[in-house]
């Protein structure tokens, strides 16, 4: 505790200063927009600051336990100062009549939102600077051929190709495409302007490969969302493995954001912006072609979830189970605004995509009514999509205990060896995975047995 009573000081980076503000920025503006449009906010702001007070002071708290983390009492001055932020944001109430009232379409808004996640990752800490030395180390790197990188313009062409999608689903094309381009335009002037930031050649060629790439998926009419579907799966595969070197296993992380602890705050916000910007775009796209978002939320988080997994072995990232938890918390989102896994297209945009939907909805309707024969009799085999997730989590808590508690100091060394050592976290999974779903294997083949012809 004594290190913790010596970070007393307001003052350090401004990179970590900006980032403890953009960390607790939604926090208060979500909290505002949680009252609805009452008019007496002074009870619930007082709540939400102390209440805030009190988790950024217990996550200092908590970094005396991390060696990689120095707590420091100024972190907690910037929560409070990002807190106010978000309240201020949400304040007025002709914002939150906007947002709650929908006055605002729904589509419209998850666009400006995944706009201002890529616009964190690529501009962030967007403070401009008047240095003319400063403009030229900016522009420095596209004369530079060891600056270009492939997987960087992958990123750069797959994320503006899903910003163009989004916005042309949520506006009218006349409207989308200035958009877009004046938001490609300012981004490369703003990298130029703006201090720890660089424009890279992957920046500039990515510009023109997206238009022509969203001009070629334009084509494509009601097949674009599957397509950028895999665009995003394959982008999101390649960047989680590169670059492809396999090494001795290393520890996975059942802490959450564990990579995010260590190192520049400010480069660890544009990360986690990146992050869900493409986990939120994945998410979007599979309700606009219309799979469930439970189901979404499974399959992705699962995916993910191994892809993680296989970091132990291969490419140069951390493994932890941060990107399984951040498709929930963004799926809640998505929960939270009603209507998102449709989004409005207005009247004179193209018109496959709401036929799309509306065949959709049709054989939906046509399936739900007419069953296909014999369905219903193997429905039993299908587990709910609710208690695959209740199952999947618990599996990751029990594996999770049982990895903390054989790392305690005084556990026999043949307890540990029961379960392959404290390294062979894969066999505790294994493990609590058999825990759980004991005695289903003798149940469905005793439904089976009583539903077969032949005994």
């Amino acid at each position: 505790m004594n290190g913790f009573s010596i970070q007393w000081s307001l003052f350090s980076s401004r990179g970590d200063e900006l980032g403890n503000i953009a960390l607790f920025s939604p926090y208060g503006f979500l909290g505002i927009l949680s009252l609805g449009s009452r008019r007496n906010l002074t009870p619930a702001i007082i709540a939400l600051i102390i209440f805030g007070f009190i988790l950024a002071a217990w996550l200092q708290v908590l970094q005396l336990m991390l060696p990689s983390r120095d707590a420091a009492i100024g972190d907690v001055f910037w929560n409070i100062a990002g807190i106010a932020t978000g309240i201020a944001m949400a304040l007025p109430r002709r914002v939150r009549e906007a947002v709650l009232h929908q006055s605002v379409g729904q589509s419209q808004l998850i666009a400006v939102l995944f706009l201002g996640c890529w616009l964190i990752a690529e501009l962030a800490p967007f403070v401009p600077s008047l240095d003319l030395q400063s403009f030229k180390d900016s522009i420095k790197p596209l004369w530079q051929s060891s600056s270009f990188s492939m997987l960087a313009l992958l990123r750069d062409s797959v994320a503006w190709i899903v910003i163009a999608y989004i916005a042309i689903r949520s506006f009218s094309p006349r409207t989308a495409w200035p958009l877009v381009a004046l938001a490609m335009c300012g981004t490369l002037l703003a990298k130029i302007v703006i201090v720890n930031n660089t424009l890279t050649p992957a920046d500039v060629a990515a510009m023109p490969l997206a238009l022509t790439g969203a001009l070629v998926l334009g084509k494509q009419g009601s097949r674009q969302p599957i397509t950028l579907i895999w665009l995003l799966a394959g982008y999101l595969v390649v960047s989680g493995l590169s670059p492809f070197n396999f090494h001795t296993a290393q520890v996975f992380h059942w802490i959450p954001f564990t990579g995010s602890l260590s190192g520049s705050m400010l480069l660890n916000l544009k990360a986690l912006a990146a992050k869900a910007f493409f986990i939120g775009a994945l998410i979007y796209l599979a309700l606009d072609y219309g799979f469930t978002l439970k189901r979404t939320a499974t399959v992705l988080a699962a995916s993910l979830l191994a892809l993680e997994i296989a970091q132990v072995w291969v490419g140069t990232h951390t493994p932890e189970i941060t990107d399984a938890i951040l498709v929930l918390f963004i799926a809640s989102a998505f929960l939270a605004l009603p209507g998102a896994g449709t989004p409005h297209i207005p009247s004179n945009a193209a018109g496959d995509a709401a036929d799309h939907t509306a065949d959709r909805q049709r054989d939906r309707i046509k399936t739900s009514s007419n069953p296909e024969p014999g369905l219903l009799d193997r429905a039993w085999l299908y587990p709910r999509s609710g208690r695959l997730v209740l199952l999947v989590l618990a599996t990751i808590a029990l594996t999770a205990l049982i990895y903390a508690v054989l790392g305690l100091p005084k556990i026999p060394y043949n307890v540990r060896e029961l379960f392959g050592g404290q390294s062979s976290w894969w066999r505790i999974g294994f493990f609590s995975l058999a825990i759980f779903s004991f005695g289903i294997g003798g149940t469905i083949a005793g439904h089976c047995v009583a539903r077969s012809r032949v005994p």
